[in-house]
């Protein structure tokens, strides 16, 4: 019985180093189109939104990208008394 060779070498024996190149540069333009936020294409909008918690104990910084995707991130404690007012 014939060994499996690595799955590295599998690869680069099934696809031309030149395409593989040329397969990659695609990915990473996609992934730089995607990550952008590029306000010019129809419909793909990118928008950065303030969140608080209703108690206004904790504040976040939203990214919305296209309308479905948003990814957040807590905030400074030092700015959320300017960002978010403290329920009473």
């Amino acid at each position: 019985m014939k060994p499996t060779p690595p799955t590295s070498k599998v690869i680069k024996e099934s696809m031309p180093e030149v395409a593989f190149h040329v397969f990659m540069v695609f990915v990473c333009i996609g992934i730089v189109v995607a990550l952008t936020g590029c306000g010019t294409m129809n419909g793909f909008t990118m928008e950065n939104r303030v969140a608080c918690t209703p108690s206004g104990d904790k504040a976040f910084l939203v990214s919305e990208y296209g309308g479905w995707i948003g990814i957040s991130s807590k905030l400074s404690d030092k700015d959320k008394p300017y960002l978010c007012p403290v329920a009473k």
